[in-house]
Formats: C-alpha cells, sequence, structure tokens
C-alpha cells in the first residue's frame, strides 16, 4: 500500500527501488515548498519566487544522490536568497543587478532593523555603482545617481555613519568640475557628512578627512591632526590609509 502524496513521493519510492533516504524527504520538501509558496509549475515564471527555482530543483532531482544531504543545508541555501551578505557578495563579484534584486528581496523580508539599513545603504551604493562611471569622472544616469543620493542623504540623516561617508562621496562628485571658489563654499555646509563618521570611528572617513587636514585640501591645513586621523583608519588596516 503506498502512503503519501503521490505528486510528493520521491519517484525512488514510487519504483520501488532500494535507495530511499533521508533525500526522499528532501524531495517531498521541495515538492511542498513549490506548492506552499508558488502554485505554479516553472518558478521562474513568478517574479516574486525566481530565487527559489535552482533551490527547488535541486531538491526535487530525480537523482537522489544530486539532491540536498539533508533539510540544513537546503534551509542554508533559501535563507542566501534574502539575506544582505549574499547580496553584498554578488555586488563584490560585480554581479549588479543580480545584488540589486537580492538586496531588494532581503529589504522586504528581513525584521531586522540593521540589516534593513545595511540593506538600504548597499541598494544606493548599487544605483550610484551603475549610474557614476569612475573612469571618466561622469554621470551616465543623472535620475539614478540623484536617487542614490538622495536615500544615502535619508539614511545619513537618520544616524547612519557609513551612509553619512557616502553621501558626501556622492556629493562631492556632483560638484567636482565647479570653481573652488564655490566648491569650498558649498562644501562647509556638506562637511558634517565627512566629519561626523570619522570622529565615530568609520575608517575611510578618518582616512579622506584626515587626508583632507593634512593636505590642507579644501580646509583649514592641520598636519597633526589629519596624521592623527589617518593613523586611526591604518590602524582599522584599512588598505588605502597604509598606502597612503
Amino acid at each position: 500500500t503506498q502512503m503519501g502524496t503521490p505528486d510528493h513521493t520521491a519517484p525512488e519510492i514510487i519504483y520501488g527501488l532500494n535507495l530511499h533516504g533521508y533525500n526522499a524527504d528532501i524531495f517531498s520538501l521541495g515538492r511542498m515548498i513549490r506548492d506552499l509558496l508558488i502554485f505554479i509549475d516553472n518558478p521562474a515564471d513568478c517574479p516574486d519566487f525566481a530565487d527559489f527555482d535552482k533551490v527547488i530543483a535541486k531538491a526535487e532531482e530525480v537523482n537522489p544522490e544530486i539532491r540536498y544531504e539533508n533539510a540544513n543545508k537546503m534551509l542554508e541555501d533559501l535563507k542566501k536568497k534574502f539575506s544582505y551578505d549574499y547580496a553584498k557578495k554578488l555586488f563584490c563579484d560585480s554581479k549588479r543587478d543580480e545584488a540589486l534584486e537580492v538586496a531588494c528581496n532581503a529589504l522586504n523580508n528581513s525584521k531586522n532593523d540593521e540589516e534593513k539599513t545595511n540593506c538600504r545603504r548597499l541598494i544606493a551604493i548599487i544605483k550610484h555603482n551603475k549610474a557614476y562611471n569612475p573612469n571618466h569622472f561622469e554621470i551616465n544616469d543623472r535620475a539614478l545617481f540623484n536617487e542614490s543620493l538622495d536615500e544615502m542623504f535619508n539614511l545619513a540623516y537618520k544616524g547612519d555613519m557609513k551612509a553619512s561617508y557616502f553621501y558626501f562621496v556622492y556629493w562631492n562628485q556632483t560638484i567636482n568640475r565647479i570653481r573652488r571658489t564655490l566648491y569650498v563654499e558649498k562644501l562647509q555646509p556638506n562637511l558634517k557628512f565627512l566629519i561626523a563618521p570619522a570622529e565615530d570611528g568609520f575608517a575611510p572617513a578618518q582616512f579622506e578627512y584626515g587626508k583632507m587636514l593634512y593636505e590642507g585640501r579644501l580646509v583649514d591645513k592641520n598636519e597633526k591632526l589629519g596624521f592623527e586621523y589617518i593613523m586611526k583608519a591604518i590602524e582599522q588596516d584599512y588598505f588605502v590609509a597604509k598606502r597612503y
């Protein structure tokens, strides 16, 4: 007598093969997730759940040796599809579009305020990366660039020190070609977005502000204070400061 739901039963059990073990349950779990969350035959047709496709496909492999070894391994892969860390890894691997999608998924599904802030910051960084060409110091997509700038400003306004630093950098890119006198005038009210994260211990901000002080670039020259900020960045193993 066959037990269980036929559509959720692993092929090796249906055909009476003496091969089934824990991975037969993995097959059933994959089918259950498909039914519960997707309700369609092909998850790739549904944008909201397209990231589940590869995980479910591996769970439903006809060959039991190719399936997940256990439910924990499957759970790890499912979590990756909705995590900030996975989005950051994709971005570091130059997979911007995939990183943006995962970061948005993570933002929508996370219940952790810190992770939500991290996701919002990463989303703004990715948008900026798509909009700005650092090799030619050119803005390729002004609307997207302004969007990333606004998002960084909102995060900085709420007290995110890393976003504060990035906002200063992005803002700086918008006016780096205007006359020096006008630049200095506009710099003063925005300098706080660099000083705050530097004082808070964010190494890139410490280095940037320290370099400005040490060289007397756009601020009053103060070699001693500038050196102190640069050394703080070096103490955090910030490679740019060490190379400087």
